[in-house]
């Protein structure tokens, strides 16, 4: 007996044995040579920033010892761009303040402090290399080029000992990807040797000479998708190598048959290989939706990220009772004026005028109005950026003596007023038992309806998804100057446009432009709105925020004008020339932070209005513009209930 039991245990020990050899992968994870690799570079780009320090030490004001100093600093962009994907993956910040930030004085993010970091950094030394006279600039090189090392030193000791998971390998694939195209082929990553698709080139072999490493794995799980993640990165590449003139490049292009095709094969080849996501990981609201396919899905960026809502907040009776809130004018002092008084549906919720109207009803607010469909995608609201989260935004405008004049007491007294806003409440809050009808319940409402107003279904997006088989011409090549000659596309960031920045889409910028007071360029002058600089918090009280505002969307621009925060334009085409003289700087106006770029765009009047088909072909109001048919009554104040919907003015 007890020998039969023996052998039964063998049995089930050899059974289980071969049960458990069926999930075991026949080749280890190649991560630990991804480390070996990863770490090689580092070393390498270290050696690299020694050697373009010597040479920019060297320098000399001949044609041959520039000429070495703008090849040596390339070959030290190369050798960045190389272990770019997974230095920016896992030192994200540390990479953007000392190694590769935009060319700006910055404040430190979440400093407990004012902290002010000057331009530093390969991009900021790209503009001293390819200036006009790079050895005027030499002094200046060798110090960026000592702090560039002095502080890549702790970087490199640190990551040199990182050990990192499959799983972060194919996020910092994936968000490499996002990065090579929305900063890389747009220019900003290298402002002035534009030497974008090159580097874009460099990005995209290496981390395709990372993900082949896994090719034995899929092999074993799915050879299908290896085979087309190799076809297309080998495509990819071969595209970027015959079509590497900056201004020519079609972006379009390369985004639809080769940057979507390669961000949706490395989730496929990751779910092959049952690596786990960033959600089996953390409960953490993260800015990106990690399974979208498409860098133009509806649902790619995550806009529960930006605000107290999620998903089991969000339900349509609470964006039902949000868009009720936002067209009642009994929000206001006077119950006259509501939310949708400044954001008309009908003009992509905007008003049509330079400055909106003033509680008073004779005079204007200092701004004009913005459109909030996809207002969500930001850290920072208002022109000045005032408020950081959008929860806190109403409060600006109940509060404000020239907006809605009121406090957050009198407006939650005369909901409670309302036996059909009381029980809308209770309806859309049954969680928040008695406290459904308070402040936190009022703003989750209107949350609810603002981020609802999410516009990504415009005929561009359609053709860059494939769902429509053509575009105009006239659009293609618009988007082509947008992301390319024009620049847009470095301060509009797609696929939102706006400010919030790539690849994580967590921080919004501004733009100091110079924009001007008034059309007349005879006696032109600034408008003399200060901006982020007067938005009263005390750690931006800095002299580069000075007439700087934040970068709206251009989503729906064809709604919108006027144009700029003062409404200044009347047209696009009136935009874009502001653009193309070079700002506030090509309008002749001291304006010694403008990040815009000073010299003319020399756009041909075909590329003005090319620029402005593209900008038109965003347009996307589609379910988003309903008003209510009625709003709640108040049973003992028979007076309020012949208060217009949308509010009188």
């Amino acid at each position: 007996m007890k020998t039969r039991k023996l052998i039964s245990f063998a049995l089930c020990i050899a059974f289980l044995a071969i049960y458990l050899s069926a999930f075991k992968s026949p080749v280890e994870s190649p991560s630990k040579n991804i480390q070996k690799n990863y770490h090689n570079y580092l070393t390498e780009f270290d050696k690299e920033i020694s050697n373009f320090l010597e040479t920019t030490k060297n320098l000399q004001d001949s044609r041959s010892s520039i000429k070495k100093l703008q090849t040596d600093f390339l070959q030290l962009r190369r050798e960045f761009k190389e272990v770019s994907f997974l230095l920016e993956y896992f030192a994200a910040q540390s990479t953007k303040d000392h190694i590769n930030g935009a060319p700006l004085p910055r404040i430190e993010r979440n400093a407990g402090q004012l902290n002010v970091f000057e331009p530093e950094g390969l991009q900021t030394i790209d503009e001293f290399v390819f200036s006009e006279n790079p050895y005027a600039e030499k002094d200046a090189l060798i110090k960026l080029t000592e702090k560039l090392k002095l502080h890549y030193s702790p970087i490199f000791r640190y990551e040199v000992g990182r050990l990192f998971s499959d799983r972060e390998v194919f996020e910092a694939a994936r968000f490499g990807i996002i990065r090579m195209y929305t900063l890389g082929v747009s220019g900003f990553d290298s402002p002035a040797s534009k030497n974008s698709i090159e580097e874009a080139k460099i990005v995209i072999e290496e981390i395709f000479r990372t993900i082949k490493l896994y090719n034995p794995l899929l092999e074993a799980r799915n050879s299908d998708v290896g085979e087309k993640l190799e076809i297309q990165f080998k495509n990819s590449i071969q595209y970027l190598a015959t079509n590497n003139d900056f201004d020519s490049f079609n972006r379009l292009e390369f985004l639809k048959d080769h940057v979507n095709p390669i961000f949706k094969l490395l989730l496929e080849a990751q779910q092959a290989l049952y690596i786990e996501t960033i959600y089996e990981v953390t409960p953490a609201k993260q800015s990106n939706n990690y399974l979208a396919t498409n860098l133009f899905a509806i649902d790619f960026i995550n806009k529960y990220y930006y605000s107290s809502l999620n998903n089991t907040i969000d339900n349509e009776k609470v964006r039902e009772l949000g868009r009720l809130l936002f067209f009642d004018p009994i929000l206001s002092a006077n119950n006259m004026r509501s939310c949708a008084s400044c954001h008309n549906p009908k003009l992509a919720f905007t008003d049509g005028k330079k400055k909106s109207d003033a509680f008073d009803g004779n005079s204007s607010v200092s701004r004009n109005s913005p459109t909030i469909i996809n207002a969500v995608y930001a850290d920072k609201y208002f022109h000045d950026m005032r408020a950081s989260v959008l929860d806190d935004q109403f409060e600006h405008v109940i509060l404000s003596e020239d907006e809605f004049n009121t406090n957050y007491k009198e407006i939650l007294a005369k909901l409670n007023a309302s036996k059909e806003y009381r029980a809308l409440f209770k309806e859309a809050f049954p969680q928040f038992g008695k406290q459904n009808l308070e402040k936190h319940t009022f703003k989750l409402a209107l949350v609810a309806y603002v981020t609802s107003l999410s516009g990504f279904n415009s005929e561009f997006d359609q053709y860059v998804r494939g769902e429509i088989p053509a575009i105009a011409k006239e659009v293609e090549r618009g988007y082509n100057i947008f992301m390319g000659k024009a620049s847009c596309g470095t301060c509009h960031f797609a696929p939102t446009f706006n400010g919030t920045v790539p690849p994580l889409y967590q921080e919004s910028e501004s733009e100091v432009l110079g924009v001007p007071a008034t059309t007349d360029t005879i006696n032109a002058m600034i408008d003399s709105d200060l901006g982020r600089r007067g938005n009263k918090n005390p750690k931006e009280e800095v002299d580069f925020y000075y007439f700087s505002f934040k970068t709206p969307t251009i989503r729906n621009i064809a709604l919108t004008a006027p144009y700029m925060h003062n409404g200044v334009y009347e047209t696009l085409e009136e935009v874009v020339d502001f653009y193309d003289v070079g700002g506030g700087v090509g309008l002749g106006f001291e304006v010694p932070y403008q990040t815009l770029p000073f010299d003319n765009l020399s756009l041909t009047e075909q590329e003005k209005a090319d620029l402005v088909s593209f900008m038109e072909a965003l347009t996307d109001t589609t379910g988003l513009t309903a008003m209510p048919t009625e709003l709640p009554k108040f049973e003992n104040k028979p007076e309020w209930n012949n208060r217009p919907i949308g509010g009188l003015y």
